[in-house]
């Protein structure tokens, strides 16, 4: 899952926290989530609210097209490992 920030000019510690712990119930089911596009004061936000933590810096990008090739290679490395 892909989320873009573009059309977010501002976000709150609440709607974060929310936010992360949409993320890791998503994690539990296995669905990976991609953060993209969110602008600097957005970035310091999700930061300070833990969000980086939950979801680690490879699923964090500044561009969509950046995030969605590596959601491809990360699927695609996984249905690699499970035909093996």
């Amino acid at each position: 899952m892909i989320l873009r920030f573009e059309s977010v000019p501002f976000v709150d510690l609440s709607g974060l926290k929310m936010l992360n712990e949409i993320v890791k119930h998503l994690q539990k089911r296995g669905i990976e989530v991609y953060l993209c596009e969110a602008n600097p004061q957005v970035r310091r936000h999700m930061y300070r609210a833990g969000l980086f933590r939950t979801l680690g810096r490879k699923h964090l990008w500044r561009k969509f097209s950046t995030a969605l090739e590596k959601c491809e290679a990360d699927l695609a490395e996984k249905n690699k490992h499970k035909e093996k």
